[in-house]
């Protein structure tokens, strides 16, 4: 068996779609982005910059339970060298693990009430040929992976608190960000409403002043 450096959650593990879309969920067509949803998986890396070569969006829409430590540091070296793409975890998906570290580079990153966003640290792993984690292998933490992952935390200016914060969790543990955490580890970050939050939030009328 092969090993590999991982930042996993589901299994078995499909390779993700990286797709770029041009609809909103409504079916209008003011929306550009580029969607990665699955697994992170060997060639993605590559997938996703022959997609950038094809677009000049730089809007990246996240759901993804991880993937491959390798694979998701490339992609997310190559949307914190463009300076200006705008990173999102939308209402109810996941982006944890690997995702995470992507969604973490973005110049400007947003995320709704209830997306999940989570880490932990970087574990050696067992996988076949294909570079998939094998089922129930025994796992244990990358102390290269780990200084290799808060190297790159560094330079996208986190605190040592918060490079921490984002590493020590185990394999099966996860570390979620949420609005109050987000503020104390100092990481910038906009909480999107949904449309009905929006509305529940609209102010009332005030009453006619009386004479």
């Amino acid at each position: 068996m092969a090993g590999l450096l991982a930042l996993f959650v589901v299994l078995p593990a499909h390779a993700a779609n990286i797709t770029y879309n041009e609809k909103c969920d409504d079916g209008t067509t003011n929306c550009k982005f580029i969607l990665i949803n699955g697994d992170i998986m060997p060639g993605d890396a590559k997938k996703f910059s022959d997609l950038m070569a094809t677009t000049t969006t730089r809007r990246l829409y996240l759901n993804s339970p991880g993937g491959l430590l390798d694979e998701g540091l490339a992609i997310a070296k190559v949307v914190h060298q463009q300076h200006n793409f705008e990173t999102l975890v939308d209402n109810t998906d996941t982006c944890v693990s690997a995702c995470a570290i992507i969604w973490l580079a973005g110049a400007q990153r947003a995320y709704f009430g209830k997306s999940k966003i989570g880490f932990h640290g970087v574990f050696f792993a067992a996988s076949d040929k294909q570079g998939r984690m094998v089922q129930n292998s025994k796992t244990r933490p990358s102390s290269s992976g780990n200084a290799v992952l808060g190297a790159f935390f560094g330079r996208l200016g986190l605190s040592d608190e918060a490079i921490t914060k984002l590493t020590e969790a185990g394999p099966d543990e996860m570390f979620y960000l949420n609005t109050k955490n987000i503020g104390e580890l100092g990481i910038t970050a906009v909480r999107l409403k949904t449309p009905k939050e929006k509305e529940e939030t609209k102010p009332t009328a005030a009453p006619p002043a009386r004479g």
